[in-house]
């Protein structure tokens, strides 16, 4: 009974309100998307710049290990 009545709602609407409809929600995920890859991009970046430093830092200590054996200085 209640599929028959949700059927009934949508055959009642006119097809410029269906297409009003369908346009706002997908305007509105959209949106909410746009803020999603917003959020995930930024904690990619604080990720990426915690990551880096954490690989920089041995190497920045001591310099003496910058020289291979046998080279020239890098």
């Amino acid at each position: 009974m209640r599929w028959r009545a949700r059927a009934d709602w949508l055959a009642g609407m006119d097809a410029a309100e269906l297409i009003l409809a369908l346009v706002l929600a997908v305007l509105v995920n959209v949106v909410i998307l746009c803020f999603v890859i917003e959020a995930a991009v930024k904690n990619a970046l604080a990720d990426d710049r915690v990551f880096q430093s954490k690989v920089r830092a041995p190497r920045d200590a001591s310099p003496i290990q910058s020289r291979r054996v046998g080279g020239r200085p890098t």
